[in-house]
């Protein structure tokens, strides 16, 4: 399976960069090494900053609290290819095809 988006917002920030506001779910077969962010599904062609804005519970609610005791990490070494990592513990990735669907995490991607 891949990401979940649903789009919040989107704009242009104070640097003249686009940006898309968007609450990411997580699968339930989470791949070792990240997911990868689909660009057309967030609209953008490519993305130069990830920003986690907070965190979205299953019933929509927003939260200042934790993913279920799971960070998310964004990678963002290739703009065509930014992925989002998910840590169980201090330095621990989530296993892979673990189920993290109970992740909904508001992201703030940037680019163009």
């Amino acid at each position: 399976m891949a990401l979940g988006y649903t789009v919040v917002r989107q704009g242009v920030d104070h640097s003249a960069k686009r940006y898309v506001e968007a609450d990411v779910t997580f699968d339930n077969s989470y791949p070792t090494g990240g997911e990868a962010v689909d660009l057309a599904l967030v609209g953008l062609s490519r993305i130069e900053r990830v920003e986690l804005v907070y965190v979205v519970t299953p019933d929509k609610a927003a939260t200042a609290g934790t993913n279920h005791g799971r960070q998310v990490v964004p990678v963002v070494t290739n703009v065509y290819a930014p992925l989002l990592k998910v840590f169980t513990a201090n330095v621990t990735e989530a296993g892979n095809a673990t189920d993290q669907s109970q992740i909904v995490q508001r992201i703030r991607f940037v680019g163009a």
